[in-house]
């Protein structure tokens, strides 16, 4: 893995799971860590785990905002401007499960504005400043979902809030798809400016996602949590992602276990990447 000294990560997603064992493997190869969290206990308990773990109190800095909120997003993006002269990665690792329909604020169907909307709406706002530290890197925690998402029809951009015949694992196949998309995406427009953008599927993980499901799913994954991924064996991909020396070569790929593989045509469409696109800044309020 690369040296990371000097380098400064932002991380979403990072008071537990996955993102949580990113940061703490990021912060140990020398980065300093920018961790947004909704909850300012369950963020501060994080920075003192990593920071005990990487032997560096400052390792750890604590960002509050709820992803859910389009205004709280935009604060916190502004307060990284403000206050970092650079960012070098850019990982996103947030994700809700919820089981039956609710809405954010800005009435955007919940699991569609965390894991999706948020991370586009962040990429935005950063975009300027991870150029302006090339090389730089963008790493997308997405899922295996999106290649299942066809199995319902194509991605549909009139309905990406599952208005329309709703279901948990609907959801999560637009959202974890519209991710993919966007990737690439990002990345054919990213061309030349130094900064990189890929998203991973980490593997079936021991995480705290399934907390609100249904009792028969819950008792299904308690039997199974003997055979799921630790979050720090699933951190693997995204640590390499954001460190290693041979992901620079990267940019606009689906990767597992740190190995290419094809994600849903639907990333191939340009057309359909393009739409995404422009029904995302449109919800955000981008011009």
């Amino acid at each position: 893995m690369g040296d990371m000294n000097g380098k400064v990560c932002l991380i979403t997603g990072a008071t537990s799971g996955i993102g949580r064992a990113t940061a703490t493997g990021l912060a140990e190869r020398g980065a300093r860590i920018l961790l947004i969290a909704r909850n300012e206990a369950r963020g501060e308990a994080a920075r003192q785990a990593i920071c005990a773990r990487c032997g560096r109190d400052d390792a750890v800095r604590v960002l509050i905002a709820d992803l859910a909120s389009l205004t709280a997003i935009r604060k916190v993006a502004h307060e990284v401007l403000e206050s970092e002269r650079r960012l070098d990665v850019f990982v996103h690792s947030a994700g809700v499960v919820p089981w039956e329909r609710r809405e954010s604020e800005d009435g955007i169907e919940l699991a569609f504005a965390v894991a999706y909307l948020s991370c586009f709406l962040l990429v935005n706002l950063l975009l300027e400043r991870l150029k302006e530290s090339a090389p730089a890197r963008i790493v997308i925690v997405t899922g295996d979902y999106q290649r299942q998402a066809s199995l319902k029809g194509r991605l549909n951009p009139d309905d990406l809030n599952c208005v329309n015949d709703y279901s948990a694992t609907r959801a999560g196949g637009q959202e974890t798809l519209a991710k993919v998309l966007f990737t690439v995406e990002l990345a054919h427009r990213l061309e030349g400016s130094g900064v990189t953008a890929n998203c991973l599927h980490p593997g079936a993980v021991r995480t705290n996602l399934m907390r609100n499901a249904k009792w028969y799913v819950r008792a299904l994954f308690a039997l199974g949590r003997p055979f799921l991924r630790s979050p720090e064996r699933a951190a693997r991909t995204p640590i390499f992602l954001a460190a290693d020396p041979k992901a620079a070569l990267l940019n606009g790929q689906y990767v597992i276990d740190e190995t290419l593989r094809d994600p849903n045509p639907e990333a191939r469409d340009a057309t359909m990447r393009a739409q995404l696109w422009e029904v995302s800044a449109t919800m955000c309020g981008l011009a």
